[in-house]
């Protein structure tokens, strides 16, 4: 039996087999830094770092209305459909909102982010003003409930992640 502790009551042999590169094992000291080395090494392996982990990600196609007074006061369901992309807290994408005076194209300007559950993309459309969508993503990253506006609009939108239609 080879013996791993103080090396007492083992033999010259045994010590080496233990220790192969000395005759005698490592003194208290040594093991003591050693082990605290590893200790402080493994500490920030499972940290998780700021950006999203491989499934959770807010890319894809999200779908959703925005109720909105017009001019008039009369209020139109506006239909809002967006593809973005998330690259670490970067979100980039460009969609599309439809309502009874057509259609607005938006990209996402330079600036989106997401740090959950904040959604915060700045909005450019083809004609001033810019717009903005900013708001809460549900935990399940499937849902988003916050503030829409652009030309000639502004109102709560309600959105959802559509499945099976992911950004390229």
């Amino acid at each position: 039996m080879i013996a791993l502790g103080s090396g007492r009551g083992t033999s010259t042999a045994d010590k080496r087999v233990c220790w192969p590169f000395t005759r005698d094992p490592p003194s208290r000291p040594v093991r003591f830094v050693a082990l605290t080395l590893l200790l402080v090494a493994g500490c920030d392996a499972g940290a998780p770092d700021d950006g999203p982990v491989e499934g959770d990600s807010i890319t894809g196609t999200w779908e959703g209305i925005v109720p909105s007074r017009n001019l008039n006061e009369i209020v139109d369901t506006l239909r809002v459909a967006m593809t973005i992309t998330q690259h670490g807290s970067d979100v980039t994408g460009n969609g599309t909102v439809s309502g009874p005076s057509g259609q607005q194209p938006f990209s996402v300007s330079s600036g989106g982010s997401y740090l959950h559950p904040l959604l915060s993309l700045p909005l450019t459309f083809g004609n001033p003003p810019p717009g903005g969508l900013k708001g809460n993503v549900g935990e399940d990253q499937m849902s988003f409930l916050g503030t829409m506006s652009g030309p000639g609009f502004s109102g709560t939108a309600k959105l959802h992640k559509v499945l099976g239609r992911v950004a390229p």
